[in-house]
């Protein structure tokens, strides 16, 4: 079992209904709140084949993200499903690997002579500049 798999879930989960996404900026925000959509839209209906009682452990959940035990019950039940359903477990991997956020880093200082000094790290970043 994949308890990270099962942790990022449950926290997407939770922060889409939570509304705990206020704070963040726009940009991020945006990119959680469809991302956590799409596995709210996923998640609703793999719990729904196994019946009202699993559909109705996702909407205590719904109605109050905050709840220890209703996130214990939604834990618990994403656990066993991936475990038993490998395909559902790769379907909400993939949602939440388009979570992917640049972490790169630029760094720009004045020199003495007042010459600039930029540091660019991190993937994919094009650097245009004088010579």
């Amino acid at each position: 079992m994949d308890s990270l798999l099962t942790d990022t879930a449950l926290a997407v989960l939770v922060a889409a209904k939570a509304g705990l996404l206020k704070p963040v900026t726009d940009g991020v925000s945006q990119l959680v709140k469809t991302t956590g959509a799409k596995l709210w839209k996923l998640v609703t209906a793999r719990f729904a084949k196994d019946g009202p009682g699993a559909s109705q452990t996702l909407a205590k959940l719904e109605a109050s993200p905050d709840d220890a035990k209703a996130q214990k019950a939604v834990r618990g039940r994403l656990e066993f499903l991936f475990d038993e359903d490998p395909t559902f477990a790769a379907e909400i991997k993939a949602i939440i690997c388009e979570l992917k956020i640049d972490q790169s880093v630029h760094q720009t200082a004045q020199a003495g002579d007042n010459s600039s000094i930029t540091q660019v790290s991190g993937s994919h970043n094009t650097v245009v500049g004088k010579a």
